[in-house]
């Protein structure tokens, strides 16, 4: 093949590239858990809020839902990330649920997020260790309007991070990945149903840190 053969071949190929599609947004709010019954063909980022500001776990969230959710978009990429409202990381039943995808949807991806200060205990730093996240991503702040009285001095998402890894070394297991971010949304970390967006459309509360 001469010269000017291979430069038609490159220019037709990237020609016909394209830039990767962003995830269409879906929040999964506190209230209704709607997801709305749009037809997508790319990938998706489902934000699924989990408990109320009183972590109070949601009444539709269970294996019904699920599988609604995994009936519809099957044959797409999705990320599920658990929005950082009170106990949701560690809530057994939310742990059970995503146990459950990890089994049934293993293409799909599962993010999950926390403040710094929800993760206190010896106990929620082994369950954390190991959890079936993919991904674990902490804020590294308190959780906005949650009364700091009678709690010490947070402990730093590196010292976290580092007894997470120290509890991940002892079972052999690298998963879930740990992500420190610096500020969270302070608007949906009060009260989560407040904020949700039910649309694909337009900007949800959560663009800025998944």
């Amino acid at each position: 093949m001469d010269l000017s053969a291979q430069r038609e071949i490159r220019r037709m190929v990237e020609s016909q590239r394209q830039a990767p599609r962003e995830p269409a947004r879906v929040v999964a709010a506190f209230d209704d858990g709607g997801i709305g019954n749009d037809v997508v063909s790319g990938p998706i980022l489902l934000m699924v809020e989990a408990t109320n500001v009183q972590g109070e776990l949601a009444a539709w969230l269970d294996d019904v839902w699920w599988t609604d959710v995994m009936e519809q978009w099957a044959d797409c990429a999705v990320t599920v990330a658990l929005a950082p409202t009170p106990g949701a990381l560690l809530h057994p039943v939310v742990l059970h649920h995503v146990e459950m995808l990890r089994r049934v949807v293993p293409g799909w991806r599962i993010i999950g997020h926390a403040y710094g200060d929800d993760l206190a205990t010896d106990e929620e730093i082994r369950q954390t260790a190991n959890s079936p996240y993919h991904e674990v991503r902490v804020f590294d702040q308190r959780r906005p309007g949650f009364s700091p009285v009678g709690q010490g001095a947070p402990v730093a998402v590196d010292e976290l991070f580092g007894r997470i890894r120290r509890d991940q070394s002892k079972t052999g297991t690298t998963r879930p990945a740990l992500v420190r971010l610096p500020t969270g949304p302070t608007d949906v970390a009060l009260d989560p149903s407040s904020a949700s967006q039910h649309s694909m459309d337009g900007p949800s509360p959560y663009d800025d840190f998944v």
